[in-house]
This record gives C-alpha cells, sequence and structure tokens, in this order.
C-alpha cells in the first residue's frame, strides 16, 4: 500500500542521516577537505588531526567540527537528491549501498575539485590554472551537491524503470492516490 512505501521513503531518508553521516565522518571529511593533490584529501580520516581541545593550553575549539558537520548536511543531502528521484524503485539494502557509496565516496571527491582551494576546478586557483580560465562557479551547491545527487539518479531511472502499478497495461498514465499519514 502507499503507506507502507511512504514510511519505507522515510526509514531510508533516516538511513541517510545515520549511516552515511557515520562513513563521512570516518571517510568522506578526508577525502573533501584533508591534505593532499587536487583530485583527492589524503588525511582527517575520523577527525584525526581535529582535537577538540589543545592539550597545551587546554583551549577547546569546535571551528574544524562545525565545518565538518556543514559539510556532512551537504554529504546526506545528496543521497535524499537521489532517494527522492528513485523512490519506491529499490530495495532497502541496495538503496543503502547506494546513498552511501554517494554521499561517502563521490561527493566528497566531487565537492573538493570545486569547493577546496587546490582543487583542480576551483575559482580559488591562480586565474592561469583554473578549469577553462574561470574555474567552476558554485552558486548555492547547485553542482557539487544537487547535480552529484541527481545525476547518478539519471542513470539509475532506466534500468529501474517506473514505479510499480504506475502505468496500466496498455501504457497509459495511471493517477496514483496521494498520501496523509494524519488520517
Amino acid at each position: 500500500s502507499r503507506r507502507v512505501k511512504v514510511k519505507g521513503i522515510l526509514l531510508k531518508n533516516i538511513s541517510d542521516a545515520t549511516i552515511s553521516a557515520f562513513l563521512f565522518y570516518l571517510f568522506g571529511y578526508g577525502l573533501q577537505q584533508g591534505k593532499g593533490n587536487s583530485v583527492l584529501g589524503g588525511s582527517g580520516f575520523a577527525a584525526q588531526g581535529y582535537p577538540i581541545c589543545n592539550e597545551t593550553t587546554r583551549q577547546c575549539s569546535s571551528y574544524e567540527y562545525s565545518i565538518m558537520f556543514y559539510a556532512l548536511t551537504f554529504a546526506t543531502s545528496t543521497g535524499t537528491i537521489m532517494s527522492g528521484a528513485i523512490a519506491e524503485r529499490t530495495k532497502f539494502i541496495s538503496y543503502c549501498i547506494t546513498s552511501t557509496y554517494l554521499s561517502c565516496w563521490i561527493y566528497p571527491v566531487v565537492s573538493r575539485w570545486i569547493w577546496h582551494k587546490g582543487g583542480w576546478a576551483s575559482i580559488y586557483l591562480p586565474s592561469s590554472q583554473r578549469l577553462l580560465g574561470t574555474g567552476v562557479i558554485d552558486y548555492a551547491g547547485s553542482s557539487a551537491v544537487h547535480m552529484t545527487g541527481s545525476l547518478p539518479a539519471l542513470f539509475l531511472l532506466p534500468l529501474l524503470g517506473p514505479r510499480k502499478h504506475r502505468f496500466s497495461g496498455d501504457a497509459c498514465n495511471v493517477r496514483l492516490p496521494g498520501q496523509n499519514n494524519y488520517s
């Protein structure tokens, strides 16, 4: 029923916020912001090197963790963008694997290229080294977040096909009833 499918989609979104968040903390942030080259970061995995409190001065700072949390919200957003497009078409475990791979490997690499000061497509490079002379100007995450979340969905949709019961036997469009868990 439609009500069960809505609950399944909500479970997928919760899994994005937990599984992907944990793995982004372990791996993704290091790939995105760690020291490395213009393609991949190679340090900062599991927040190694980002102490909460300085041992000698006893001063605590949460700046690096706030930046990590900020990056984490965009990473999980890429998974939920894909979730909306492929809703009701995949099994839960398949979705979790795809979303986790997207949030913890693909998104950190693409966002490093665009947002990191040393990324190969960054506008922060000297003008002679920028991609096509300008670099990628990413307005409100349109490239790093939205395209990274929607392009995998665009490639998956032809493979997955339409939602079950979306079309009748003669390929006519069938109106799906709305869903309201409060009635």
